[in-house]
Order: C-alpha cells, then structure tokens, then sequence
C-alpha cells in the first residue's frame, strides 16, 4: 500500500508507479497533482483502492480499468469527458465509485447488476451530466448511496425507483432539472432515511406514505442525536459535499421554530406556494413560508417565489441578457417607457405581452427562468445573437406557439418538456413529437435552427465532428483547432516543414548572391587585370568611356567612392580622365604596388564601384 494523501505534493502522478506489481491501495487524495492520470496505474491487476480525490487533475479517463478494483474516488478535480457505455465492464469488485464535483458531461451510460453486482456508492453530483433519469437504477439491488445532485437531469422518477428489493439508504436528486410528481412507491424503500429532491420541476405534493419523520432526520440536528441508524451529525456525514451547510439561523428554526413545526413532508419539501425560508436557506426544506400576492411557486421543494409583474419580469430578462449592450432597442432601458412600446413587444389589447422579438441585436448572456412566468407569451425570436448557457425548462409553463432559438451559444438539450409541448413550431404534426423542432440538437444544423414539423419536414443535418456544439445552428462552424488531419500535431508538423522551407529558400538565395559578386569581380579582374598593371583605353572605346564619364562628373548625381580605399597595402585606382585621350597608366608607381602584390590575390572581390 501507498499513502501519500495530504503530504503537500505536486507535479504529474509518476508513471513509475506501475513497477510495484503488487501494489493494492494508492491514496494521492488532498494534493496538488496536476494532469492526467496515467492510464497504466488504473489497469494494474492487484490495484484494489485508487483515491486522487482534491487535486488539480485534468483530461479525460480511459476505460476499461482494472477489474480488481473496489473503490475509485477522483472527486474534486477539473476531469472533463464523458463515461462511455462500457466503462463499468468487468468491474464485478467494485463498491464505491466516487466522480463528484468534476466536469463530466453526457448521459449516463446504462449500469446492471451483472456488471456491478456488489456496488454500494454511486456518486456523480456535481457534473455536468444530461438526459432522462436513469432507469436502470433500478436493477441494481446493492446500491446503497445514489448521488445524482446538482446536474442536467431530466425527465420523471420512475415509479419503479421505489423497488422494495432496493438497498437504498440515501438519495440526492436536488439541483436537476427533474419534472412530473413524487412517486409514492418511494415509500416501498424501507431502508430510505436521507432522500432530498427540491430545486427540481416537481409538481404536487409529497405522497403522505413518504412523509416520515425520520427522513432526513440527520439534517435537521446541528449537534449530535441519538437515532436510529443514525450515527453521525448531517456535517460529519456530509460536511460541504452535498452543497448545503446549516447557518446558525436556520439551525434554530428546524431545532424548534415557535411560529411552526416540522412534519415529514416538508422534511422532505416545501410544498408548492412556499418557499423555504430563513436567510441564506436555499434548500427547499423546512422551514417554510408562503409566497405573497404578487409572486408564485408552482413546485414543490423551491427556494425562491417568482415574481408574476411583467415589468419586472422583462426587466429581469434585459438584465440577463447584458441589455446595456443591444444593438437597437435602447429604450429599454428607460423606465418612463410603456413595457408594450418597447423595441420587439408586443402586447394584445388588454396589455399583456404575447410577443417578444429581438433577433440579431446583440444579445448575450443567459436567459432567465422568469420568462416562463409570462403567462401570455406566444413567441419568441431570440434568433441570430450570442446567448449562451442553457435553455430554461420554464419555457414549458408558457403558451408558446413559436420559438426561435437560431444563431446564438446554447449548449446542453431541450428541456423534455419543450420537445412534448403540442404545437411549439409545429411540434406533434402527423402525431410526431421532436427535440429537433424546437431547435436543432448541438452538432446538427438546418436553414432555420430546427427541424421541419410532420413526418415529411426537413431534419437537421448533423455536422462533421470537429464541429462546434451549438444548439439550432444555421451552418457548421469548423473548430479550427481540428483542422488539419492530425490535430495539434499536425499543425505542429506544418509550422516546423513551412519555416524550413523558408530557411531553404534564403539560404539558396543568399547563395545565388553570393556566387553573382563573385563571378562579377572575378570577371573585372580578368578584365582590368589586378593593380599594378596597364591597361589602356584608345578613343574608339566609345561605350566604355562614355559609361564611366557621367559618374566622373563632380556634379553627377550619384558620387562613387571606392569601398577599399584607406585600406592599408591598397591603393586606388587612378581617376578616370574626362576627355577622349588614350590613358597609359604607366604612371602608376608600379614598384610601390608590386610590394603589396601578395595582399591582393588575383581573384580579389574588389570592386571599383
């Protein structure tokens, strides 16, 4: 065994790891590793315990692993990724699977109790995972501890979740995108004591079968209780996994609020019409407080009341969506302003608005959920801007015909309830229901962003892979980080062949220059002959004298000089005369020259120019 947890390390986990063969437990957790793990320390086949749980690792894990394994906790970490349908083959030893608060995304792959018959902790809160609930679930009899929290989640809990051959003890489902009601079957999970399913689209009431005192009972006592099968305060259990932590406030009012008391339902939730109350209380739980006149809560277990005014509600949107930077519509912003003569409102004769259509005017940032509070709202055209984030299940509440999402940063999936709702854009045509008609799913496109509607209408085309990932893209917008056909290392290759080629192509014609100098002055002093000699000029050599009398002239325009001259052992040239007669330069000191004749080699680079 190797533990190396919270000794202060940093760097890479060391391949070399894998020499010790026999290794059965590694603890790495509470450091400060960085990139990926290595492949090779997962597949060792004594490897029982593997815990990189609060680090700095990144990348994506490679599956299949070692079937030894029983435990595996890469919690708190930047892993990216998704888990691909076979990651959990042959893992048949394999208790506790532990991936909180990292960056995955997808949908989950469909587990059994084939594969994982002895699995007791499943735990993938605080991801990035999407797509209906989990079915299968259901069939895996030894699970225990079921984190699904804070996620993308979608969809209804079945009513076969409540399968009394279940193990189950806790369930986090909060912070999803969960619609449809409680199912009472719940009640069947006789082992059941922590279940918490607010911040969701649940609609009704828990089911009075479910509403049991001892549920969630560790929650609701900050100090230490004697209950049954309950050994531990909620802090010790948890401490800030879950994302919630008693305040001293609300720790006071759930131990024994005078103006109310706890029951097990809204242990479980808040009922809808209320919001849980106390500062800083956004767990959907006990305690409760109604929602006033002008605001509205239509789930169960909600944090928060929705504000119905109109004014604000568009408010809240031009916020949202950084309205201080529109293009256009600039009378938003002013108050004095009829909320239905703002820029892209409409509004029926009773003064409700039934339209908003604000394409290509710069919009960016996110969209609120409060959009879904317009009760009269027909259409929306949001098209051609730069939202980003996701969209709003709320969307669902409103009696939206047409919805035009085209040209902007959505990512995720339309919410189910948006792909269900008849007649949005044409949706149920000929009995067919599509996500695509709402708009096109991420790595598809159309003309429009969406689908045709009926079984004749145009689909989405889907994108090559290294396309962006938008939903209700008109075109393919190439990531230009795939590009070549190799990747990065492609493009590495062909920055390294270009600038070689470049390097080539200059020293050829540097080359070439030098050579051309060469051969040039070597031709002069074949021509003229080295210093010292004579060499004489008779007036027919009209072109030559007549080149070499325009740079003579003191006036001429270009003066040259010759570049060697105040080198000692040289000496210049004579002048070149003016007129017409024959020059003999036997003047020249030819005894004086002929002393430095070994400092001038007959292939000399001079040149007189």
């Amino acid at each position: 065994d190797i533990d190396l947890a919270n000794a202060g390390l940093e760097g890479t986990i060391p391949k070399s790891l894998t020499i010790i063969e026999s290794l059965a437990q590694l603890f790495l957790g509470g450091n400060r590793f960085s990139g990926s793990i290595p492949y090779d320390i997962l597949t060792m086949p004594k490897l029982r315990t593997f815990d990189a749980s609060y680090n700095n690792l990144t990348g994506i894990l490679y599956f299949p692993i070692t079937t030894s394994l029983q435990s595996f906790v890469v919690s708190h970490n930047n892993l990216t990724g998704d888990l691909p349908p076979q990651f959990h083959q042959g893992l048949t030893n394999l208790k506790i699977f532990d991936v909180k608060y990292n960056r995955f995304k997808g949908t989950l792959p469909a587990l059994d109790s084939v594969d994982l018959p002895v699995l007791k902790t499943l735990d993938l809160s605080n991801n990035q995972f999407q797509g209906r609930f989990p079915t299968f679930l259901t069939s895996i009899l030894s699970l225990e501890n079921l984190y699904l929290s804070n996620n993308f989640l979608s969809g209804t809990i079945p009513p076969a979740f409540g399968n009394p051959d279940l193990s189950l003890r806790e369930i986090f489902l909060h912070g999803n995108q969960l619609t449809g009601s409680l199912p009472s079957t719940l009640a069947e999970l006789t082992r059941l004591r922590t279940l918490f399913i607010d911040d969701n689209e649940l609609t009704g009431t828990v089911p009075v079968q479910i509403c049991q005192m001892s549920l969630n009972e560790a929650f609701f006592h900050g100090n230490a209780v004697d209950l049954p099968d309950i050994d531990s305060t909620y802090s010790d259990l948890y401490g800030d996994d879950s994302g919630r932590k008693l305040t001293d406030q609300t720790r006071r009012l759930r131990e024994g609020d005078p103006t109310s008391e706890r029951d097990g339902c809204t242990s479980v939730a808040c009922p809808p019409g209320f919001q849980s109350k106390g500062e800083n209380n956004k767990d959907g739980v006990f305690p409760c407080e109604e929602c006033d006149d002008e605001t509205l809560n239509p789930f169960m277990g909600s944090n928060k009341c929705f504000d119905l005014n109109q004014d604000v509600i568009l408010q809240r949107f031009y916020e949202a969506t950084n309205g201080a930077a529109w293009w256009g519509a600039h009378n938003w912003d002013d108050s004095s302003v009829p909320t239905c003569q703002k820029e892209g409102v409409s509004c029926n004769n009773v003064g409700q608005v039934v339209g908003i259509s604000l394409p290509n005017k710069g919009l960016s940032g996110t969209l609120p959920r409060e959009l879904g509070f317009l009760d009269h709202l027909k259409s929306l055209d949001i098209s051609g801007n730069q939202i980003g984030g996701r969209i709003p299940p709320d969307l669902r509440l409103t009696p939206l015909e047409k919805l035009e999402l085209s040209g902007n940063q959505l990512t995720g999936m339309i919410p189910l309830g948006l792909c269900q709702k008849d007649g949005l854009n044409g949706n149920g045509d000929d009995g067919i229901f599509s996500c695509d008609v709402i708009a096109c799913r991420a790595g598809s496109h159309s003309a429009n962003g969406r689908a045709q509607p009926g079984a004749s209408g145009q689909a989405c085309k889907m994108c090559m892979a290294s396309a962006e990932k938008y939903l209700g893209m008109i075109n393919c917008v190439v990531d230009t980080s795939a590009i070549t056909p190799f990747g990065a290392l492609g493009e590495f290759a062909i920055t390294v062949f270009g600038v070689t080629m470049i390097c080539i192509v200059f020293w050829v014609w540097k080359r070439s220059s030098t050579s051309t100098e060469y051969i040039r002055n070597r031709t002069y002093a074949q021509t003229h002959g080295p210093p010292g000699s004579s060499i004489s000029l008779s007036s027919n050599d009209t072109n030559f004298q007549d080149s070499v009398t325009d740079f003579s002239q003191p006036n001429s325009p270009m003066e040259v000089t010759d570049p060697l001259q105040g080198i000692d052992g040289i000496r210049p040239p004579p002048p070149i005369p003016t007129d017409n007669s024959v020059v003999s330069m036997e003047s020249v000191d030819v005894q004086s020259q002929s002393q430095n004749q070994s400092q001038w080699p007959s292939d000399s680079h001079r040149d007189v120019w």
